[in-house]
């Protein structure tokens, strides 16, 4: 709460005032009585003695001034002493309730990142505690007004780790600045023990380079847990690129023909925004049998995109991508003859704004507005966070084509931590699920588990990350692994009939379990979201061929699913296997 911190503040002015509402009145009681003529020292002396009830007995008449001050000392003398001592004991309190946590969450960087994180994880009532070796104040204090235990210490030392019952928590990021670190803190909370009703913890690293964070990602589902400890990462900027992506759709304007975006800045942001779009079109738009098109403007585009065609060979099969090495602040830029084909048609579908700094994305974004508001060309613009700059960018946006993207509160605060390989396979299901459904016929209307993944209630996407939890499991008792695969245009495996049929079984076994523990039940007729009932809830050998292959058809996608994400399906000590 806010009075919290501010009530130091309220007491310092009512101690100060009672001292000089004191020194006043035994001014005016002396000057009554005409007992003896006291000095200024000898009334602020006794104004002082006001605070531990030592010199507010005196005869009347009394004046006003010290009536005040006899009382306002003597409270401000006993608040301050309780919040002291609350204080001192809420903190003792805090610790000791975290010594018994059970599923909490560790934050290890007290930041404006990690404070978001935390106020997200408060609000879901989750208890939350802090490690961070040097707070700033006000992250301190922000900390402590949201109730959140401070550890002050080194979040790399087993023993603060300890001290915050990491050994019992379920959730634990690293957050800090430094990339080294993160890493440090996740191996340090690997090596703690876990005790037998303790949860599972995920640990999710924060990891500032993109490129770094791809290969560590791409290698965190074929790694396997350490006593219940999963190893996840993620990128703020990687984040902020899907973010940007979800805010602005990939869609062209003219019926029949690729979309062509236009992504100014290749920094961290724009090179991750690029791949995932690249990724993204080739899975979802393989029926167009056209490229995603792809204009990249930077003051080094040339070289920035020479260097991730050679990191992700797929671009060049999956995109055409024109690289135009030009300034920001140049006549080229502000003329925009970029959004122009040689026909003096505009081209643009799709405009994403990714400058680091927030000046020069908004600056870029108001000159690239005047010249597409007419057509109505969405244009998404990285912000820093969602306050002041990118308050400005709504009220200028009156066409609504205008949109700022917090990266800070859309990949931080809230989806950070399910923005990560989990993720990815989650959302690659889910696309799955509903490319097959609509090929059958079936509309969202009939079934409202086909709406889009920002829409889809949270159970059903936890439904969603807990089969994507078992594919790696699946795949093992098939004698198989995945590996991780860049290049995501490569044919993908294909299993069995046989084995396609164990794998739907499976799943159905484990989704009955997974929908019952969420609260599900079994009723014959449609299934209902709102009341939790499914005709779906029954053994295997009672389930209707027609519903057997929906399972069949889900297990038959797995390795695409996987390759969305950026994997390949291997046999043990074999290469990976190809159509």
């Amino acid at each position: 709460m806010w009075w919290t911190s501010a009530q130091w503040y309220f007491l310092g002015i009512a101690a100060a005032a009672a001292f000089i509402l004191g020194i006043v009145g035994f001014r005016q009681w002396n000057a009554s009585v005409g007992t003896w003529n006291a000095s200024f020292l000898d009334n602020a002396y006794l104004s002082l003695e006001l605070f531990v009830l030592g010199s507010g007995a005196v005869e009347p008449p009394i004046p006003l001034p010290l009536e005040i001050a006899r009382f306002l000392a003597p409270v401000v003398s006993v608040y301050g002493a309780a919040a002291g001592i609350a204080t001192l004991l809420g903190e003792r309190i805090s610790l000791w309730r975290l010594k018994r946590a059970r599923r909490h969450a560790v934050i290890c960087g007290l930041n404006q990142e990690g404070l978001l994180l935390a106020e997200t994880l408060v609000s879901e009532a989750t208890q939350v505690a802090f490690i961070d070796d040097a707070p700033d104040e006000w992250a301190l204090a922000r900390a402590k007004s949201l109730g959140i235990t401070v550890i002050v210490g080194d979040p790399c030392d087993s023993e603060s780790l300890r001290l915050a019952a990491v050994g019992r928590a379920r959730v634990l990021v690293a957050i800090c600045p430094d990339d080294g670190k993160n890493a440090d803190i996740a191996v340090r909370a690997s090596e703690i023990p876990r005790p037998s009703r303790a949860p599972s913890l995920a640990v999710y690293v924060h990891v500032l380079d993109t490129e770094l964070c791809t290969l560590l990602k791409e290698h965190a589902l074929t790694s396997e847990t350490v006593d219940r400890v999963s190893v996840d990462f993620f990128s703020i900027p990687e984040n902020g690129a899907r973010a940007m992506l979800d805010t602005v759709p990939l869609r062209s304007r003219h019926e029949g023909q690729a979309p062509h975006i236009l992504v100014v800045g290749l920094g961290k942001l724009g090179r991750s925004l690029l791949v995932q779009a690249a990724r993204q079109y080739w899975f979802e738009n393989t029926d167009i049998g056209s490229k995603l098109c792809v204009t990249a403007i930077d003051k080094t585009a040339e070289s920035k995109v020479a260097l991730l065609l050679l990191r992700y060979p797929a671009l060049s099969e999956s995109c055409e991508i024109t690289a135009l090495s030009m300034e920001r602040e140049s006549p080229e830029f502000e003329q925009a003859a970029y959004l122009y084909g040689s026909d003096g048609q505009r081209h643009v579908d799709a405009v994403y704004i990714c400058p680091d700094d927030d000046v020069h994305a908004l600056v870029s974004a108001m000159t690239l507005h005047k010249h597409t508001r007419a057509a109505g060309v969405p244009i998404a613009v990285r912000m820093s966070d969602e306050r002041g700059l990118a308050e400005l960018v709504k009220t200028v946006s009156g066409e609504h084509n205008l949109h700022s993207v917090g990266m800070l509160d859309q990949a931080c605060a809230k989806d950070a931590l399910r923005n990560s390989t989990r993720e990815w396979i989650a959302r690659a299901i889910h696309s799955e699920y509903v490319k097959h459904e609509l090929m059958t016929g079936v509309s969202q209307a009939d079934n409202p588990s086909m709406a889009p993944w920002n829409e889809l209630p949270l159970d059903l996407k936890e439904s969603n990350r807990c089969q994507a939890d078992d594919i790696k499991s699946k795949i093992a008792d098939l004698g198989m692994d995945v590996t991780p695969s860049p290049d995501w245009t490569q044919d993908a495996f294909t299993f069995s009939e046989e084995q396609v049929e164990l794998l739907a079984q499976r799943e159905h076994d484990r989704w009955m379990v997974e929908r019952v523990e969420a609260g599900w039940s079994y009723a014959p007729g449609p299934k209902d979201l709102e009341k939790k009932t499914s005709p779906y809830l029954v053994p295997w050998d009672d389930l209707a061929e027609v519903d057997k292959d929906k399972d069949r058809n889900a297990m038959r996608a797995i390795p695409a699913i996987l390759a969305r994400a950026g994997y390949s399906v291997i046999e043990f000590d074999s290469k990976p296997v190809k159509n």
